[in-house]
């Protein structure tokens, strides 16, 4: 048990030499006038390690903390200090982290304050006859006549007021203020071809003045086009399978999935079709003689509906056991229950791998299958970046009358990780 680890380390580094059964010293370290709640450390694994210079105290410790009293096996009095965030750390920066890596918001925010940066004192104009319209990004719009290059008149169109993003995608900003109560629009809206890689050069396509003193500026600008192609999705992540066969050799029967249209069982074998036995040339030639087919994609392969069609199973506690889900149907009808074969195929990330491969297939109910791909293409999703451990220190000290004193080390607490588990072999050895 995690607690009876945390228990039995806690009393080695308050001085016990030589541990027996380790329930039994789980017994004897009793809290004290029920101060302490051990079940709160339940999800962590204990280790025993160095004390940090100067920290003597809860007030030493970064951070607000907790105080726990118990009593060791040999009548010492304990108080040990644990950081009140050592319980939700860990979790909270991997939910935080993968929230924003998906919110749409958080992506448009990212692009709009480095657009800002790109466009610090830049102005962009666009002539339209008798005037020529400016827009300065974040900073003002004018209109203004030019005489032989000269500027003649102007009048401010308003300075930057607010700015939003609307329902289709585009990116407006108003300015009000400007001269005699004239006020402006600039929409900015995503650009076409090679435009698209340049997000901080604007292209002012025109202004219009629908209403006296009220103006509206159209723009393309590249940044605008970035929040609306998330690289986390399904469509994405997997698209350079789109064109791919994966094959599997399994004893008889031989296995291929191929993206989007089908999953197939079937048997080949080598068939000579010409040349006698003892002819120096002999041709060959590979013959699929039984074949199923396990499944097909059904429905579009569009954007929004492999988007649809896929699902994301993730396990927050256990990223490397999170995959990506999808079903084919409308197999070969087997002729055990009458229906079409159907097989599920999994998603899973190996970021050690170059290319994609089946991992395994098995038939999990009469002509059900389950068909595991092993890829590093969705490595980069959130969902599937194993975090490293967030570790945390619980000082202890000896409680006497006069005064306190540190007689011990720190114990690291660990937040429990798939890399937990070597470190207890490394401390098992130094104690």
């Amino acid at each position: 048990m995690v607690m009876t680890s945390c228990l039995a380390v806690v009393g080695l580094a308050v001085g016990l030499v030589t541990v027996g059964d380790s329930s039994e010293l789980s017994r004897a370290i009793e809290p004290v006038d029920h101060l302490a709640d051990w079940s709160s450390l339940a999800k962590y694994v204990v280790l025993l390690g160095d004390s940090p210079a100067g920290k003597t105290s809860a007030s030493d410790v970064d951070g607000a903390a907790t105080t726990y009293t118990t009593m060791t096996p040999l009548g010492q009095r304990v108080v040990c200090t644990i950081p009140a965030n050592s319980k939700t750390e860990y979790a909270d920066e991997a939910q935080d982290e993968s929230a924003g890596e998906l919110s749409l918001e958080n992506r448009r925010s990212k692009a709009l304050a480095k657009f800002k940066k790109q466009v610090k004192r830049k102005c962009v104009q666009k002539p339209a006859g008798f005037w020529t319209f400016e827009i300065c990004p974040f900073v003002s719009v004018r209109q203004i006549h030019y005489e032989d290059t000269k500027e003649v008149l102007s009048f401010s169109l308003g300075t930057f007021e607010s700015d939003r993003w609307e329902d289709d995608g585009t990116y407006a900003q108003e300015y009000a203020g400007g001269t005699d109560g004239r006020h402006a629009k600039v929409i900015m809206a995503c650009p076409t071809g090679e435009r698209k890689k340049t997000p901080g050069v604007l292209t002012f396509l025109k202004a219009e003045e629908p209403h006296p003193f009220t103006y509206v500026a159209y723009v393309e600008v590249g940044f605008v086009c970035t929040p609306s192609a998330p690289v986390n999705t399904p469509f994405h992540l997997l698209g350079p399978l789109a064109t791919k066969c994966i094959f599997l050799n399994k004893g008889w029967w031989s296995y291929e999935y191929c993206h989007l249209k089908f999953v197939r069982q079937f048997h080949a074998e080598k068939v000579r079709i010409s040349g006698a036995e003892d002819d120096l040339i002999i041709r060959f030639e590979t013959v699929t003689t039984a074949a199923f087919t396990l499944g097909s994609w059904e429905g579009s392969t569009d954007e929004e509906s492999i988007n649809a069609k896929t699902s994301l199973v993730a396990f927050d506690n256990s990223p490397s056991s999170s995959y990506f889900m999808q079903t084919y149907r409308d197999g070969t009808v087997c002729d055990l229950t009458g229906t079409p074969r159907e097989t599920e195929i999994r998603f899973i990330c190996n970021k050690d791998l170059d290319s994609s491969r089946f991992a395994s297939i098995k038939e999990t109910t009469t002509c059900h299958y389950l068909v595991e791909i092993e890829t590093p293409l969705i490595c980069s999703h959130p969902k599937f970046i194993v975090k490293a451990p967030v570790v945390h220190e619980i000082i202890c000290r000896t409680k006497q009358d006069e005064a306190e004193k540190l007689t011990t080390a720190v114990v690291p607490v660990i937040a429990k990780d798939e890399s937990s588990k070597h470190e207890t072999t490394k401390q098992k050895d130094e104690l």
